[in-house]
Order: C-alpha cells, then structure tokens, then sequence
C-alpha cells in the first residue's frame, strides 16, 4: 500500500516532486500545503490545498509523512520551510531515483532527491534537505551537510566537505579535499581548486570570488 504524503509547496517544483514520487516511490501525494500568506485557492492540481497552520488537525504527522518541495531560488527559504515541517512533527521522506546509484555504505538524512544519473560513492554522508540533479557525482569520502542544492552534471571529489546552504551549478567541478563553506555559490563550469569563504559566489576556472552575499543568502533567478 502505497504511503500517504503531503508536499509543502505549491509551484513548479512541487509539480515535478509529484511526478517523481508517484512514478517511482512508494508514496502517493494527497494534497498540499503552503504557508498561509501564500494560500490564494483551496486546490492545487487538482488536490487539496491547506494553509500550513492547519495541516496537522486534518493530516496529522502519525499518519502522513511530508516532503519539502522548494527549488534553488532561496536556499534560506528552504531551511526555513524544512525546520517548519520537523517542528510539527512529520517524517520527511527522500527519492531516489531508479537511475541512481548511492553506494550501500552512504549515509542520509532526509528531505534528500536524488534524480535520474546521480552517483554517490562509498563514504559519503549525507544531511537533510539537499537536492542531488540528473548526472551529479559526488565522489568517495565526502560530507554534505543540509538543504544545498546540486545542479545537473556537477562533480564533488573525494575527501571534501560542503557546508550548509550551498549552490553548486551546471557542470561545475569541486576538486578533491576542498572546504565549500556554508552558503557558498559556485558558477556554471567553475572549477573550485581551493576552500571557500562564507557567503561567497565563485566563478571561473580556476573559480575567483567574485562577490558576496552574507545580507540576503543565496537567491537565484
């Protein structure tokens, strides 16, 4: 019996979470939920949609599990949403895609996607909240902390660490034992060869800082 979720979120992504949790996991999505600021209808494809300071009185967290359904466009948004849900209680469930391969002796949190192609080697561990895209390696023996997010094709080497809140873009390049602080955003193509500052944006190959971002956080688009 297929187990019973309520996405926190209510746009693009959230969609495509829809999709990917009921075309290959075990849960099947019976409504939604959003802040109440942002709650201007009572449905949302076609399910219902609750105001988030109600959603345990009808989906209580004994009986439903969540998942936080919110993109790259502010990871302090994220967080901010993923400590919401644990605070009410709920499980928070991970994907992972059948195209994906994580090694057995990975560890992960939750909250965690895992799209079609990505690899996740031996040693790795893993936090909460974080968004693995299609083609992403991260190679043996690295920590990724929480709620960051990995565009398609980028690559994590061996022994590194990534911090907390933290964009790695397309087809970007972490070389091995670097330190990614917390919040740090490397550009499309960069090639990170040294440890990051906080609240820093790098770019180029070899990746510069080029600016920071310490007042706002990473936001993107």
């Amino acid at each position: 019996m297929a187990k019973k979720l309520i996405i926190y979120g209510a746009g693009d992504f959230a969609l495509h979470c829809t999709r990917i949790f009921e075309s290959e996991s075990q849960f099947q999505v019976v409504a939604y939920t959003v802040d109440d600021e942002y709650r201007s209808s009572d449905t949302f494809n076609d399910k219902e949609l609750i105001s988030f300071s109600n959603v345990t009185k009808k989906y209580p967290p004994q009986d439903y599990s969540m998942f936080v359904a919110v993109g790259y466009s502010s990871m302090r948004a994220r967080k901010r949403l993923y400590e919401n849900a644990i605070a009410k209680g709920y499980s928070l469930a991970n994907y992972v895609s059948n195209d994906a391969t994580v090694n057995s002796t990975v560890k992960i949190g939750c909250n965690n996607i895992f799209m079609d192609g990505v690899i996740i080697e031996h040693g790795v561990s893993i936090g909460n909240n974080n968004i693995f895209w299609s083609g992403v390696t991260i190679c043996h023996d690295t920590s990724i902390e929480s709620h960051s997010f990995f565009a398609a094709r980028c690559i994590v080497g061996g022994y590194s660490n990534v911090k907390n809140m933290c964009f790695i873009g397309f087809n970007a390049v972490v070389l091995q034992q670097i330190i990614i602080e917390n919040e740090t955003l490397v550009g499309a193509c960069s090639l990170v060869l040294n440890n990051s500052e906080p609240h820093t944006k790098l770019i180029g190959q070899p990746a510069r800082k080029v600016g920071t971002h310490s007042d706002m956080g990473i936001k993107i688009g």
